[in-house]
């Protein structure tokens, strides 16, 4: 407890802000609701361990997707305040709500899928540099990985599909409703390449037929790059990591 009290002192006193909690949803960012400038905020501070970049993807595709978005329909939360030399970012504080329909969660994807600006990152190279990061993984399970990674990867042609703005982790949690508007947050990991991407990583997430259809090797690819993170060894989920190896397991078959 003292070393939780001193941490949110600290950041305090760093943001000239008023810390109120600690937000325990999600689990690749530090989170918390604060007041900042006599406002409530959501404070998300950054680290660049799992994956390279990502304050700065997020601040990028922010201030592009806002530009984008209508008010009436989807909402991205704006950029309040930023503190670059602690990667630190206070976004727009919304009381949403999780319960979404089939219909709000495919007009994400389709407005998602229309963002044709260009990005200054890729997939093919994003996730070729970091799949092939094995250093963290579960020694249990590197050899299944290291093995479908290889497989996998032969198979993607990452020129296939149209080419947008990918959200990068684009599934349900990072998604919300606010009155009737659809909220779209969480873009640290944004990328640029087929909408196949977008739409395989939704589908995953939910019970519901969003994505349309989707070419096997674009679903394995998401089950990749879940599996990736349910490995870390600093976040090791044995349910999910078995989820995600049975599905790879099943749609590769035959395949490789």
């Amino acid at each position: 407890m003292k070393q939780n009290n001193s941490r949110i002192d600290k950041l305090e006193k760093l943001l000239s802000c008023k810390i109120q909690k600690k937000i325990n949803f999600g689990l690749s960012l530090e989170k918390y609701e604060a007041i900042y400038d006599n406002q409530k905020v959501l404070l998300r501070i950054f680290d660049d361990i799992y994956f390279n970049d990502r304050y700065l993807r997020e601040g990028i595709a922010i201030r592009k997707l806002s530009k984008s978005s209508d008010p009436s329909d989807i909402i991205i939360p704006k950029i309040i305040q930023e503190w670059p030399e602690y990667g630190v970012r206070a976004i727009e504080w919304f009381d949403m709500s999780h319960n979404l329909s089939p219909n709000q969660i495919k007009s994400s994807l389709t407005w998602l899928n229309q963002q044709r600006f260009k990005f200054p990152y890729n997939l093919q190279d994003d996730l070729i540099n970091h799949l092939s990061n094995l250093d963290q993984l579960h020694p249990s399970y590197v050899d299944f990985f290291s093995f479908h990674s290889r497989n996998i990867l032969k198979l993607i042609n990452w020129s296939s599909g149209d080419h947008t703005f990918l959200h990068g982790d684009f599934h349900i949690n990072n998604l919300a409703r606010f009155n009737d508007a659809i909220i779209i947050y969480d873009f640290e990991y944004a990328t640029y390449g087929s909408h196949f991407y977008n739409n395989a990583q939704i589908q995953s997430s939910t019970n519901h037929d969003i994505g349309g259809n989707i070419p096997i090797e674009w679903q394995l690819l998401v089950s990749l790059t879940n599996l990736h993170w349910f490995l870390q060894e600093h976040n090791f989920s044995p349910k999910e990591s078995l989820t995600n190896i049975e599905l790879i397991s099943s749609l590769s078959k035959n395949l490789y």
